[in-house]
């Protein structure tokens, strides 16, 4: 979803234009990848719902070019407001012929160094976020720990065993961590028993968006919930399992994510594309310390 709003503020900004309005569409319609990737018996319809208002509607009030945003429930309701609009983003969307993200215009953008303010963090946010971190007692530089525990491609999820280690190493540099479970199950956060967990962060978007701002630096294993560092200047991020049995070097080749590129980093985040260990997860964070020197 914020890929597809840096999508937007980089079209609309190819006609002199800062600031847009959002429409989110509410279609509950069962997808055909849904139904044939099992993904919908992990994310209902209920659930989908949800994810409106819990997901996509605080990361469009974060992202700053996204200057409103209105939830229609109504369908036939659509085409009517888009024809009263000067512009619109995907240029030849319609109820009747919805258009996909397209990935590689994104990373095109990228490439060509568009300019995007992207996610801004508020300050009402970032105290809120200290006042967290004083009652822990983290008064030293910590880096987080974003879990995957889905029960959709599993190979994806977050490996505790390997985590502990990378901790054990962080811990050694005088670094603390804190993590950041999956909402759709929590247990997962108790393997790392002596690292603080922000409860609240895994379901309050702009409390979670503001401790990445925070963070050293911010580890995040195939989820997507990446993008609020990816797309905060002010946040650092590695992102692991970036390459997976579900994900291949030629299915993310094909969206114009090329092999060994390091998009929206700029010396201050790491896409690990090797199989995802211990050694490729410090030689990233040696990185990223070196950067911040």
């Amino acid at each position: 979803f914020t890929f597809f709003l840096y999508e937007a503020s980089c079209y609309f900004r190819t006609y002199g234009i800062e600031k847009f309005e959002l429409l989110i569409i509410v279609n509950m319609e069962v997808r055909p990848w849904e139904q044939k990737s099992g993904m919908i018996d992990v994310i209902n319809t209920e659930k989908k719902e949800q994810r409106i208002y819990d997901l996509l509607l605080p990361i469009a009030h974060l992202y700053e070019e996204c200057e409103t945003v209105n939830v229609v429930s109504d369908i036939s309701t659509v085409d009517h407001i888009l024809s009263g609009a000067a512009l619109v983003y995907p240029d030849t969307y319609s109820i009747k012929y919805p258009q996909k993200i397209d990935y590689r215009t994104i990373y095109k953008h990228e490439r060509n160094g568009a300019k995007f303010d992207g996610i801004i963090i508020k300050q009402e946010d970032i105290k809120r976020v200290k006042t967290w971190l004083e009652q822990y007692n983290i008064n030293q530089p910590f880096v987080t720990f974003t879990l995957r525990s889905y029960s959709f491609q599993e190979s994806r999820n977050s490996d505790p065993k390997l985590l502990n280690k990378f901790l054990k190493f962080l811990c050694n540099l005088g670094f603390m961590v804190v993590i950041i479970p999956d909402t759709e199950n929590i247990e997962p956060a108790k393997e790392f028993k002596e690292c603080p967990v922000f409860f609240q962060g895994a379901f309050n978007i702009y409390q979670r968006a503001a401790l990445y701002e925070l963070a050293y630096t911010n580890l995040f294993t195939s989820n997507g919930t990446h993008a609020l560092s990816v797309f905060n200047k002010k946040s650092s991020f590695i992102f692991s399992k970036l390459v997976h049995e579900n994900c291949t070097v030629e299915n993310l080749e094909e969206r114009g994510f090329f092999n060994g590129s390091q998009p929206f980093s700029k010396q201050r985040g790491v896409w690990i594309w090797e199989e995802e260990s211990l050694e490729a997860l410090i030689s990233a964070f040696e990185k990223i310390k070196n950067w911040k020197k």
